[in-house]
């Protein structure tokens, strides 16, 4: 942002992390977490989306509201194009033949070797503070399969 420009992931420790996360928010005021959370959840308070935890009162009613609201969505993953194709062109036959493996959209700008890995403890700090996230992904992962499983 203008007025704070902050560090690249790899310079942040730890505690860095575990501060700026909950109070970081973009040009448009969204937080940094949650972010399957904040797209098919029932909320758009962003500090309520940001700092949902385990640990909050309204967890496992937020979980399952959402998950319900994913469980009607046709999941694929990037990571498994192939599978994903096979998904699509199952469940949504009139887009006739898809390929997703030959899209590189949102591929990184960065040179491997510009690639460093996360201070230590950092990626436990990171999910964390995304742990419902974690557990719809979790949970869209079983979809997929499911999904995989009709469709071949």
């Amino acid at each position: 942002s203008e007025g704070f420009p902050l560090p690249q992931a790899n310079e942040l420790s730890a505690l860095d992390w575990a501060n700026l996360l909950p109070k970081s928010y973009s040009d448009y005021s969204e937080g940094c977490n949650n972010e399957i959370f904040r797209t098919m959840g029932s909320s758009i308070d962003e500090t309520y989306i940001n700092t949902m935890t385990t640990y909050h009162p309204s967890f496992s009613y937020e979980f399952n509201k959402t998950a319900k609201h994913l469980s009607k969505c046709i999941i694929i993953m990037n990571e498994r194009c192939e599978d994903s194709n096979k998904i699509l062109s199952h469940f949504i036959p009139w887009l006739g033949k898809v390929d997703i493996c030959s899209e590189k959209i949102n591929s990184s700008t960065l040179k491997a070797k510009d690639k460093t890995s996360l201070a230590a403890n950092a990626s436990q700090v990171i999910l964390e503070n995304n742990q419902i996230d974690e557990l719809l992904y979790q949970f869209g992962q079983s979809l997929f399969e499911q999904q995989l499983k009709a469709a071949t």
